[in-house]
């Protein structure tokens, strides 16, 4: 019951490889992001770090200027960008922004 096995080639999910990578898997990628949260906001619910998918979120023991303990970023690079933080913060004290890589290019006059 644990792990199911595939009939055709006799595989369990875990280990089974594509045979080919999407055509679009270079567009549908995670783009990189950037978590910021607003520490005068935040009164310490925990509701965005119990639900990241990710787990990028942590509550702390640290306390904000009102006497809340406050939410910290722990891994930014696992964030997807989902924007469920964003959206489920009662106070509005969390967004997110797309962290833009590519730098214009240099013009000489």
């Amino acid at each position: 019951m644990g792990s199911e096995t595939n009939p055709i080639n006799g595989q369990s999910g875990a280990n089974m490889k594509l045979w080919r990578k999407p055509f679009d898997m270079v567009d549908k990628a995670p783009k990189p992001v950037r978590v910021h949260i607003s520490i005068d906001r935040c009164k310490g619910c925990g509701y965005c770090a119990e639900f990241c998918p990710r787990g990028v979120l942590k509550m702390t023991d640290e306390l904000s200027p009102k006497g809340y303990n406050v939410v910290k970023v722990v891994e930014e690079s696992k964030c997807l960008g989902c924007g469920l933080c964003e959206a489920i913060c009662p106070e509005f004290g969390i967004y997110v922004t797309a962290e833009d890589k590519e730098e214009e290019p240099v013009t000489h006059a």
